[in-house]
């Protein structure tokens, strides 16, 4: 409806433009498998069309996207991404979300991650995890919840490699399913686990 207001809406609807700094992709959980994959590439290309002005975005791809489906996303919004809230929570049963977790290391201008999910993790998705989020030297803020996760299926030496690759880190949240073993101390960050 608001490209067929004037000309200068049509073309901030269309192009890059300062709109769509914070951008929420949620796709639709109930759609027919077909129907929400359509609807996920279109969204993808969508934000792929505006990604020099994306500064913020929450992703949600639920059941609509597949594996590896989110990895090729990364490299097109390096350089100005500051703040990402990915879940993959809700994505497909027995997907295999490590590429798109490992693919984390190109967006190296991300200041804040929020990450929720995955549903089924295992240590091949704690080690995606570290090669993604390592690299991420501008990181302060960074939420892990990850719920559905015992802390057994983590790698042991998870929080601490993070604590060491992320020198800017200042806030480290991490909510586990079960009681986790304490937390290294680490000069001036402040870390919660619940």
């Amino acid at each position: 409806m608001l490209p067929l207001v004037c000309k200068p809406w049509a073309a901030a609807c269309r192009g890059p433009s300062h709109l769509w700094r914070a951008i929420t992709i949620d796709a639709d959980a109930h759609a027919a498998a077909a129907g929400s994959r359509l609807r996920w590439a279109q969204a993808r290309r969508w934000l792929l069309s505006r990604r020099v002005a994306v500064r913020e975005l929450t992703l949600t791809p639920r059941h609509a996207a597949p594996a590896g489906a989110i990895a090729p996303l990364w490299p097109a919004l390096a350089g100005g991404l500051k703040t990402l809230d990915l879940n993959l929570e809700r994505v497909l049963p027995g997907a295999k979300p490590q590429a798109d977790l490992a693919g984390l290391k190109h967006l190296t201008t991300l200041e804040r991650l929020k990450l929720t999910g995955p549903s089924a993790p295992s240590n091949a998705v704690s080690t995606a995890l570290a090669e993604g989020l390592s690299p991420l030297t501008q990181l302060a803020e960074l939420t892990l919840k990850l719920q559905a996760c015992p802390f057994t299926m983590l790698r042991p030496d998870l929080p601490g490699m993070l604590l060491g690759a992320l020198v800017n880190l200042r806030v480290l949240d991490l909510d586990l399913a079960s009681f986790a073993p304490p937390l290294p101390p680490a000069d001036g960050v402040q870390c919660w686990q619940s």
